[in-house]
């Protein structure tokens, strides 16, 4: 049996990698102006962000294959706005 996630669950998965990337890229530019960018834990980091955008680029295709057409399956899901994931936005009840 095939698994496949559904629409909903691509755009969870999207703005979890989107929170991410942005999160590693702000800790690439700390760590390259503290240590400088040719450092091999600068690289690291580089690297890490290199294959996670190798792996929404992927996800982005295997989705597209899937629900291509379908109301709410375009590049937003994973290269458009940025929001907090669920589990870290602010409950409102808790205001």
């Amino acid at each position: 049996m095939v698994k496949k996630l559904s629409l909903q669950e691509y755009k969870e998965i999207g703005t979890e990698t989107k929170f991410l990337r942005e999160r590693l890229m702000h800790l690439d530019i700390k760590v390259s102006k503290g240590i400088g960018k040719s450092k091999r834990e600068s690289d690291q980091l580089r690297t890490i962000t290199i294959k996670l955008d190798q792996f929404i680029s992927d996800l982005e295709k295997l989705m597209f294959s899937q629900y291509y057409g379908e109301a709410g399956c375009n590049f937003e899901v994973f290269y458009g706005l940025h929001e907090l994931p669920n589990d870290l936005q602010v409950n409102e009840a808790l205001k």
